[in-house]
């Protein structure tokens, strides 16, 4: 049995991104999938409470941040805001009696989503949001945030465009974006879970394959205690994917798949422990 790993401490200041946490974003060959621990630190207490770090609170835009929570908080805020004025409203061009239900989508450079009414008199409607200026308004909204209010964080952005399928984005904390094509790994945990996750991704990779990954990843440094910014308090990890086409689905839509992951996932641990490297052989 391997002997227990040093803990990882946390160190910071307060002109550093205090980024007490552990998200996994891939991009793969049928959308983008990320991955969260749950883990919550109070920067000046130490008080640990815990959380769900990916949200979509405007379909089908999914965010997830390492940092302040205060400042994401403001972020996501100010992010729905500026997203609002962008998708036409429907409600002033259906015709009496109709139901129409309709999210906005998320264009990409080129094209938009269009909603062509037939010719019962319902007219036609872009009803899209240009990705780029919108993600320019992000960057405008981390700087903003972080000039105002010293307290650090940065962002994983995912949406579902019409003609490039899921497409993942960076912000760094200082509001400079990335245009993320394999994978990225945001919080205090980045160095652990790298070592697991760039040995394995490539650009065939499944999301059910790369969220299995992720899943076992933050398991795994949450069950060897390996890092006390990182840990899932008796709870699972948290999914999104977002999938190129269809609906995106949550861990809570599935629970089906993640009882699968945690049932293979404890498995592999214990091999591990019970094994160690010599299970590989």
């Amino acid at each position: 049995m391997p002997s227990k790993p040093k803990l990882i401490k946390i160190k910071h200041t307060a002109n550093e991104p205090f980024r007490m946490t552990c998200i996994i974003g891939g991009k793969c060959k049928d959308g983008v999938v990320l991955v969260a621990d749950r883990k919550i630190v109070d920067e000046e207490t130490e008080c640990i409470s815990w959380a769900e770090k990916i949200s979509s609170d405007y379909y089908p835009i999914v965010f997830a941040s390492s940092g302040s929570t205060i400042q994401y908080g403001n972020f996501k805020r100010e992010a729905l805001l500026a997203l609002q004025p962008l998708a036409k409203p429907l409600s002033n061009l259906k015709p009496k009696g109709e139901n129409i239900n309709h999210f906005p989508r998320t264009s990409g450079a080129v094209n938009t989503y269009n909603i062509n009414f037939n010719s019962q008199g319902i007219l036609e409607s872009d009803n899209s949001v240009k990705l780029f200026p919108y993600l320019k308004t992000l960057q405008t909204t981390v700087k903003e945030l972080r000039k105002n209010n010293n307290l650090g964080f940065d962002v994983l952005f995912c949406t579902q465009t019409q003609d490039r399928g899921a497409v993942i984005h960076y912000l760094h904390h200082d509001g400079t974006p990335e245009d993320i094509y394999e994978f990225k790994i945001i919080g205090d945990g980045e160095k652990l879970a790298l070592m697991f996750v760039a040995p394995i991704w490539n650009k065939n990779i499944s999301m059910n394959d790369f969220a299995l990954l992720g899943y076992f990843t933050i398991k795994y440094i949450d069950k060897f205690g390996l890092h006390n910014g990182v840990g899932l308090g008796g709870d699972k990890p948290q999914l999104w994917f977002v999938p190129n086409q269809g609906s995106l689905i949550r861990d809570k839509d599935c629970p089906q798949l993640i009882e699968k992951f945690e049932c293979e996932t404890n498995r592999m641990l214990s091999n591990f422990e019970k094994e160690g490297i010599k299970k590989l052989l």
